[in-house]
Protein backbone atom coordinates (compact mmCIF):
# COMPACT_ATOMS: atom_id res chain seq x y z
CA UNK A 1 0.00 0.00 0.00
CA UNK A 2 2.79 2.35 0.76
CA UNK A 3 4.11 2.23 -2.63
CA UNK A 4 0.68 2.73 -4.18
CA UNK A 5 0.71 6.13 -2.38
CA UNK A 6 4.24 7.06 -3.44
CA UNK A 7 3.47 5.98 -7.09
CA UNK A 8 0.48 8.09 -6.51
CA UNK A 9 2.01 11.12 -4.98
CA UNK A 10 5.15 11.13 -8.08
CA UNK A 11 2.47 10.81 -10.38
CA UNK A 12 0.70 14.08 -9.38
CA UNK A 13 3.61 16.21 -8.67
CA UNK A 14 4.39 15.31 -12.10
CA UNK A 15 1.22 16.12 -13.77
CA UNK A 16 1.04 19.40 -11.59
CA UNK A 17 4.74 20.49 -12.99
CA UNK A 18 3.33 19.89 -16.46
CA UNK A 19 0.28 21.80 -16.02
CA UNK A 20 2.75 24.48 -14.57
CA UNK A 21 4.97 24.68 -17.44
CA UNK A 22 2.58 24.33 -20.38
CA UNK A 23 1.04 27.62 -19.27
CA UNK A 24 4.69 29.26 -18.88
CA UNK A 25 4.72 28.19 -22.56
CA UNK A 26 1.73 29.53 -23.39
CA UNK A 27 2.61 33.29 -21.48
CA UNK A 28 5.79 33.26 -23.48
CA UNK A 29 4.18 33.41 -27.14
CA UNK A 30 4.16 36.39 -28.04
CA UNK A 31 0.93 37.74 -30.33
CA UNK A 32 0.53 37.53 -33.70
CA UNK A 33 -0.04 40.86 -35.79
CA UNK A 34 -1.95 40.77 -38.50
CA UNK A 35 -0.78 40.10 -42.04
CA UNK A 36 0.03 43.74 -43.69
CA UNK A 37 0.03 41.84 -47.15
CA UNK A 38 -3.52 40.63 -46.63
CA UNK A 39 -5.21 43.25 -48.39
CA UNK A 40 -2.03 42.73 -51.34
CA UNK A 41 -2.69 39.34 -52.08
CA UNK A 42 -4.08 38.32 -55.61
CA UNK A 43 -6.02 35.04 -55.80
CA UNK A 44 -5.18 33.74 -59.59
CA UNK A 45 -8.22 31.82 -61.31
CA UNK A 46 -7.16 28.13 -61.85
CA UNK A 47 -10.20 25.83 -63.24
CA UNK A 48 -9.71 22.07 -64.00
CA UNK A 49 -13.67 21.13 -63.51
CA UNK A 50 -14.20 21.20 -67.24
CA UNK A 51 -13.87 17.48 -68.47
CA UNK A 52 -13.55 18.37 -72.01
CA UNK A 53 -10.99 16.30 -73.54
CA UNK A 54 -9.64 15.67 -76.74
CA UNK A 55 -7.80 12.39 -77.29
CA UNK A 56 -4.39 12.58 -78.93
CA UNK A 57 -3.00 9.15 -80.86
CA UNK A 58 0.51 8.53 -81.12
CA UNK A 59 2.67 5.25 -81.98
CA UNK A 60 6.30 5.23 -81.11
CA UNK A 61 8.82 5.57 -84.21
CA UNK A 62 10.59 2.00 -83.29
CA UNK A 63 9.69 -0.82 -81.17
CA UNK A 64 11.53 -0.07 -77.92
CA UNK A 65 12.10 -3.01 -74.80
CA UNK A 66 13.94 -1.74 -71.38
CA UNK A 67 17.19 -3.06 -71.51
CA UNK A 68 20.29 -3.25 -68.65
CA UNK A 69 21.36 0.31 -70.51
CA UNK A 70 18.11 1.63 -70.45
CA UNK A 71 18.33 5.06 -68.02
CA UNK A 72 15.85 7.94 -66.48
CA UNK A 73 16.19 10.70 -68.85
CA UNK A 74 16.23 8.61 -72.01
CA UNK A 75 14.21 9.96 -74.96
CA UNK A 76 11.94 8.27 -77.17
CA UNK A 77 9.88 9.72 -80.23
CA UNK A 78 6.48 9.16 -81.08
CA UNK A 79 4.39 9.93 -84.14
CA UNK A 80 0.78 11.58 -84.08
CA UNK A 81 -1.19 8.56 -85.77
CA UNK A 82 -4.59 10.58 -86.48
CA UNK A 83 -5.51 14.69 -86.54
CA UNK A 84 -6.47 16.14 -83.10
CA UNK A 85 -9.00 18.37 -83.75
CA UNK A 86 -10.81 20.84 -81.47
CA UNK A 87 -13.83 23.43 -82.66
CA UNK A 88 -12.55 22.93 -86.88
CA UNK A 89 -9.04 23.99 -85.94
CA UNK A 90 -6.16 21.25 -86.19
CA UNK A 91 -4.21 21.18 -83.31
CA UNK A 92 -1.93 17.92 -83.92
CA UNK A 93 -1.58 17.04 -87.29
CA UNK A 94 -1.11 13.52 -88.56
CA UNK A 95 2.68 12.25 -88.67
CA UNK A 96 3.80 15.67 -86.56
CA UNK A 97 6.51 13.77 -84.10
CA UNK A 98 7.10 14.43 -80.44
CA UNK A 99 9.94 12.76 -78.22
CA UNK A 100 8.77 12.27 -74.83
CA UNK A 101 11.25 11.05 -72.24
CA UNK A 102 11.92 8.52 -69.41
CA UNK A 103 10.81 10.41 -65.95
CA UNK A 104 10.75 7.06 -63.85
CA UNK A 105 12.86 3.94 -64.89
CA UNK A 106 12.32 0.65 -62.55
CA UNK A 107 14.33 -2.53 -63.49
CA UNK A 108 13.33 -5.83 -63.72
CA UNK A 109 13.72 -7.72 -60.42
CA UNK A 110 13.47 -11.25 -58.42
CA UNK A 111 10.46 -12.64 -56.99
CA UNK A 112 8.75 -12.00 -60.47
CA UNK A 113 8.72 -7.96 -60.14
CA UNK A 114 8.18 -6.74 -64.00
CA UNK A 115 10.49 -3.34 -65.22
CA UNK A 116 8.67 -0.24 -65.03
CA UNK A 117 8.73 2.69 -67.30
CA UNK A 118 6.68 6.09 -66.75
CA UNK A 119 7.03 8.33 -69.47
CA UNK A 120 6.26 12.48 -69.56
CA UNK A 121 7.37 15.66 -71.46
CA UNK A 122 5.20 14.94 -74.58
CA UNK A 123 5.29 18.28 -76.26
CA UNK A 124 3.83 19.81 -79.33
CA UNK A 125 3.61 23.15 -80.74
CA UNK A 126 -0.04 24.26 -80.99
CA UNK A 127 -0.90 22.79 -77.14
CA UNK A 128 -0.42 24.06 -74.10
CA UNK A 129 2.04 21.81 -72.33
CA UNK A 130 -0.16 22.72 -68.66
CA UNK A 131 -3.38 21.46 -70.24
CA UNK A 132 -2.37 18.13 -71.66
CA UNK A 133 -2.60 15.01 -69.54
CA UNK A 134 0.72 13.52 -70.84
CA UNK A 135 1.89 10.71 -68.16
CA UNK A 136 2.13 7.32 -69.76
CA UNK A 137 3.21 3.68 -67.77
CA UNK A 138 4.09 0.66 -69.56
CA UNK A 139 5.24 -2.44 -67.80
CA UNK A 140 6.70 -5.28 -68.43
CA UNK A 141 5.05 -9.09 -67.60
CA UNK A 142 4.11 -9.54 -64.05
CA UNK A 143 5.54 -12.97 -62.79
CA UNK A 144 4.30 -12.35 -58.95
CA UNK A 145 1.22 -14.40 -59.83
CA UNK A 146 3.41 -17.26 -60.80
CA UNK A 147 5.79 -16.71 -57.73
CA UNK A 148 3.72 -16.69 -55.03
CA UNK A 149 1.77 -19.97 -55.28
CA UNK A 150 4.66 -22.07 -56.27
CA UNK A 151 6.82 -20.79 -53.62
CA UNK A 152 3.93 -21.78 -50.94
CA UNK A 153 3.72 -25.10 -53.16
CA UNK A 154 7.26 -26.20 -52.67
CA UNK A 155 8.03 -25.13 -49.05
CA UNK A 156 6.88 -28.14 -48.01
CA UNK A 157 10.83 -29.34 -49.47
CA UNK A 158 12.53 -26.89 -47.97
CA UNK A 159 15.25 -25.72 -49.94
CA UNK A 160 12.71 -25.98 -53.20
CA UNK A 161 10.91 -23.05 -51.84
CA UNK A 162 14.00 -20.89 -51.83
CA UNK A 163 14.69 -21.14 -55.66
CA UNK A 164 11.40 -19.10 -56.83
CA UNK A 165 12.70 -16.22 -55.70
CA UNK A 166 15.28 -17.03 -59.04
CA UNK A 167 12.35 -15.81 -61.08
CA UNK A 168 12.65 -13.01 -62.95
CA UNK A 169 9.58 -10.52 -64.23
CA UNK A 170 8.89 -9.18 -67.61
CA UNK A 171 10.89 -6.38 -69.42
CA UNK A 172 8.67 -3.07 -70.38
CA UNK A 173 8.14 -2.94 -74.27
CA UNK A 174 6.56 -0.29 -76.34
CA UNK A 175 5.19 -2.20 -79.72
CA UNK A 176 5.25 0.34 -82.77
CA UNK A 177 2.00 -1.23 -83.70
CA UNK A 178 0.18 -0.39 -80.82
CA UNK A 179 -1.03 2.93 -80.22
CA UNK A 180 -1.00 5.01 -77.22
CA UNK A 181 -3.10 7.69 -75.98
CA UNK A 182 -2.67 11.19 -74.09
CA UNK A 183 -5.42 13.28 -73.68
CA UNK A 184 -5.69 17.04 -73.82
CA UNK A 185 -8.37 19.48 -71.86
CA UNK A 186 -8.17 22.36 -73.72
CA UNK A 187 -10.68 24.30 -71.32
CA UNK A 188 -9.07 24.35 -68.11
CA UNK A 189 -8.44 27.90 -67.15
CA UNK A 190 -4.95 28.82 -66.11
CA UNK A 191 -3.29 31.68 -65.30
Amino acid sequence: MNKFIQIFLFLAVFFASLMKAEAKVYEMLPEMPENPLSEQVVVKKYDYTNTTRVPIYLKIEDTYKTSGDTQTGDELTFVATRDVIYNDKILVKKGEKTTARIRYFIRRGMNGIPSILILDGFNFANLDERKLDAHYMKRGIDNTLLVLPLKWALTILYPLGSFTNFIIGGEARISSKKEIVLYYYPEWILE
